[in-house]
């Protein structure tokens, strides 16, 4: 984080290049973390990482996960 509060966070195991208007349909990433429309084999932007941003923080906030994905638990 820097002054401004911006927050960087990187995985380079799955990263991509892409452009702004490409829309993505790979399924990667962990489960528990993974945006629905990734879940659902849907397309998908580079917005769907707000989501699992969320998840994360959540999860160290509060120790557990906000719900459970299918087939897991």
């Amino acid at each position: 984080m820097n002054d401004q509060f911006e927050i960087k966070l990187a995985d380079f195991g799955l990263s991509k290049s892409y452009e702004e208007e490409d829309v993505m349909a790979t399924l990667c990433g962990t489960p528990l973390t993974m945006a629905p429309e990734v879940m659902n084999r849907e397309p998908y932007s580079e917005k769907c990482d707000t989501w699992s941003f969320g998840i994360i923080s959540y999860y160290l906030l509060c120790l557990e996960y906000p719900y459970f994905a299918k087939g897991l638990g």
